[in-house]
């Protein structure tokens, strides 16, 4: 045999392989895709549409969200659910004045207040006249009407004012044992060091 043939004869083996293997090969449709060949695509056709479909409801959520919009959640969902599907809470948002464990109606129209909307504090507890708490007066039962703010940090801004005198500027609330950046977002609008 020749170079010339022996090429040949490779090349050839070499196509009727790939073409072999290509062939027998099963057909590689994505889940949901209902393009493919033979008895198992058919099946999965049927399958298909004897699934039945999911209840949808549809809600219109707005206010301190990120994507104010119209959605579309599975039946049984919770309010969590549509502001998650709404890209969150916004900056300022009054997070826990809604009940966000709630089941949601079809049709239903939710408005997310942002915290200075809110007439009643959020967190629970009653808001003091002007709606602010001054840190530098406050006893422990008005200071535990502020978000966040229980029996043990009451006594540790009691504590650290007693220690350092009084606040100079709200800020220094995170110099408090136990209050960080997130525990201040939430007091901040609430908590004022008075005139």
């Amino acid at each position: 045999m020749t170079k010339k043939s022996r090429f040949r004869f490779c090349c050839t083996a070499i196509a009727a392989v790939l073409l072999f293997c290509t062939s027998c090969a099963p057909s590689r449709s994505l889940p949901g895709e209902t393009y493919g060949y033979g008895e198992a695509s058919q099946a999965r056709l049927q399958t298909e549409s004897q699934t039945p479909a999911v209840p949808l409801l549809t809600v219109f959520v707005c206010g301190a969200v990120q994507r104010e919009g119209v959605y579309e959640l599975p039946e049984g969902s919770r309010l969590i659910d549509a502001v998650t599907l709404a890209g969150g809470f916004a900056p300022g948002a009054a997070e826990r004045f809604e009940n966000l464990a709630r089941p949601l109606s079809d049709g239903e129209k939710i408005v997310i207040p942002f915290l200075e909307d809110v007439t009643e504090n959020p967190y629970g507890g009653a808001k003091p006249d002007d709606g602010l708490v001054n840190i530098n007066t406050a006893g422990a039962e008005e200071l535990m009407t502020l978000p966040g703010i229980g029996s043990a940090r009451a006594a540790a801004i009691l504590d650290y004012r007693r220690e350092n005198g009084a606040f100079t500027a709200v800020e220094d609330l995170m110099k408090v044992s136990g209050i960080k950046q997130a525990s201040f977002d939430r007091l901040k609008n609430y908590v004022t060091v008075g005139p």
